[in-house]
């Protein structure tokens, strides 16, 4: 099978932004570190997860998910999400396809 061509900036979608989430056990404790401690700007509070702007377009947030303590340290369970944000989901999908990634809908 005939791999397509690489995509690049020019080729693929725009991204308007991108958002990285973070598992964490305790959600308030990061709010204080990131904000009260390095001024970072809270953005949004979606209840079990929180989002800081690291700069114009770029996030990152925490979700509270569960943990246990593996060898007396915490840890948790759930990994990392990236979320990459664009207005033209329908390109993407499309792009995506062109691409051969494996997609169930738009």
């Amino acid at each position: 099978m005939t791999q397509p061509p690489r995509p690049t900036d020019a080729t693929r979608p725009p991204i308007e932004q991108t958002v990285v989430f973070l598992p964490t056990p305790r959600l308030a404790a990061q709010r204080e570190f990131y904000v009260d401690k390095l001024g970072m700007e809270f953005a949004l509070d979606q209840g079990v997860c929180h989002l800081y702007r690291a700069r114009e377009g770029s996030f990152f947030g925490f979700c509270e998910r569960p943990s246990t303590v593996v060898q007396e340290h915490e840890v948790v369970i759930d990994g990392p999400i990236l979320t990459l944000v664009s207005k033209d989901v329908d390109a993407w999908f499309d792009h995506c396809v062109a691409q051969g990634v494996r997609v169930d809908a738009p």
